[in-house]
């Protein structure tokens, strides 16, 4: 109820910069560098939630390639929900799915069958997967839907934070730094049928992306390693 009262205010206030903060692309560390600057830059952000468009404001989008914000989404549920269980009884069903697979390469075999059809179990328990349920597209498709390209002032990509931050607010390499590392690099291990089920699975993630780069938002080179990441490497374990 109090989310529902919070959105129904936001149309009313005056203009604002907002960010949309895509869960697991970095919004923490730009929050929380921006809290430490001087000029005290602010936001009205929208995280966790589907952003509302409205057409006297200006927007910044976070955004990250699909397939490693997944392992990073995964882990980090993980490690807060299973290993710490610090979260355990957060989201229902959580903690029972993220045991039972243990990573996200289980779970990603399973989406689809060895025909190609779909496993509406699995999926429904990926998700239960806070940050997983909220993709990209969750964030983005109706909102792109709506907001004009001359209404979004840039979007910071994980993958270049540092040079976005530097870019967008004039931040110094050295204000920035990177919190919640996730554990083990051999979690991030996928296999070619996990790598294809997610990218088949994360289609509108994709959508989303590719809109933002013909809106010229997302560079060329960016947009190129999104989808050599999506590549599918059918002679051995593909590994990002």
């Amino acid at each position: 109820m109090a989310n529902i009262v919070e959105q129904s205010l936001f149309y009313f206030r005056k203009p604002k910069t907002v960010l949309i903060h895509v869960g697991k692309c970095g919004g923490g560390t730009l929050q929380k560098t921006l809290s430490q600057d001087p000029r005290n830059i602010r936001f009205y952000s929208f995280h966790v939630e589907k952003p509302i468009y409205r057409a006297k404001d200006q927007y910044y989008i976070l955004a990250r390639d699909p397939i490693s914000r997944s392992i990073s989404a995964f882990n980090w549920r993980y490690k807060l929900v299973a290993e710490t269980r610090q979260q355990a009884e957060r989201f229902a069903g959580e903690y029972h799915v993220l045991c039972k697979y243990k990573t996200l390469n289980n779970i990603a075999e399973c989406l689809y069958d060895e025909n190609g059809a779909p496993n509406q179990k699995v999926m429904t328990e990926f998700d239960c997967i806070h940050h997983l349920k909220e993709d990209i597209s969750f964030y983005l498709k109706e909102f792109l839907d709506k907001c004009p390209v001359e209404k979004i002032r840039g979007v910071l990509m994980q993958e270049s934070l540092n040079t976005d931050m530097q870019r967008f607010f004039s931040l110094s390499s050295e204000e920035i730094g990177h919190d919640k590392h996730n554990s083990s690099p051999h979690d991030k291990r996928l296999t070619a049928r996990a790598r294809k089920n997610l990218v088949r699975y994360l289609e509108d993630d994709y959508h989303c992306l590719f809109k933002l780069h013909n809106m010229g938002l997302i560079s060329d080179n960016a947009m190129f390693n999104i989808y050599q990441n999506a590549m599918v490497d059918t002679k051995a374990d593909a590994y990002v």
